[in-house]
């Protein structure tokens, strides 16, 4: 994740395609093991196969490959498994937090698979029905994992170009983390992407310039909030 977070592409791919190998090799000795308790082997099998989804994720966002397509499905299965392995085993609390980080990692890795693919816009409705799963009760995740959840729906909603959509949901992930500097940067993006739908004025800088400000004064607060978005970055 630390690789994949600071762009070290050659770094991400390697470490990842090690992890995999090392986890798929715990996975195979651990399904042979006789157990008293089998959700416990499940569960033990569940993190594993999350662990390992994680790595093909990361690897293929990392280097895009030919398995591009076929690996980040697999990786979005493999999480859909794994939350039928929760349900049934955690008790309540942790079991809803451990299911929204499956349904956000499910909605992020097919919003991925559909910037990949644009010609394929069920990847954005599956991304976007996963993520809002993923925020169905906030009262159980940390404020800075809202944030993030926030982020990456408002995410997909930019990529499907309903932009209003979009900010609201980059506005509460800076309302839960005033550091996500993510977040700030996407509102900033947002407003003036909204700005260049609605108007006929499509340079950017103009916009923050406010030129010509007159013909479109319903968006002078929305100018505003994005300049202190782009300050706060």
């Amino acid at each position: 994740t630390e690789y994949y977070e600071k762009g070290r592409a050659g770094d991400c791919y390697e470490t990842s395609q090690k992890v995999q190998e090392m986890f798929e090799g715990y996975k195979s000795s651990i399904a042979k093991l006789p157990f008293d308790d089998e959700n416990t082997k499940n569960m033990i099998l569940a993190y594993l196969d999350s662990r390992i989804a994680d790595t093909l994720f990361y690897k293929n966002m990392s280097k895009k490959r030919d398995s591009f397509k076929e690996d980040m499905e697999k990786s979005a299965d493999m999480f859909e498994g794994i939350l039928d392995i929760v349900k049934e085993n955690h008790g309540y609390k942790e079991a809803k937090a451990c299911q929204a980080y499956c349904y956000n990692t499910i909605g992020y890795t097919y919003d991925q698979l559909y910037m990949n693919n644009k010609e394929d816009s069920t990847y954005l409705d599956k991304a976007i029905a996963n993520s809002k799963n993923a925020l169905l009760d906030e009262s159980i995740l940390p404020p800075r994992t809202i944030a993030r959840y926030n982020r990456n729906l408002g995410l997909t909603y930019d990529h499907k170009e309903d932009y209003e959509k979009a900010l609201d949901h980059y506005r509460k992930a800076v309302k839960n983390d005033i550091k996500d500097y993510k977040g700030w940067v996407a509102i900033a993006s947002a407003i003036i992407k909204i700005i260049e739908s609605n108007t006929q004025i499509s340079k950017r800088e103009k916009i923050l310039s406010g030129y010509e400000s007159s013909q479109f004064n319903k968006y002078l607060p929305y100018l505003e909030e994005a300049k202190n978005a782009a300050l706060f970055c």
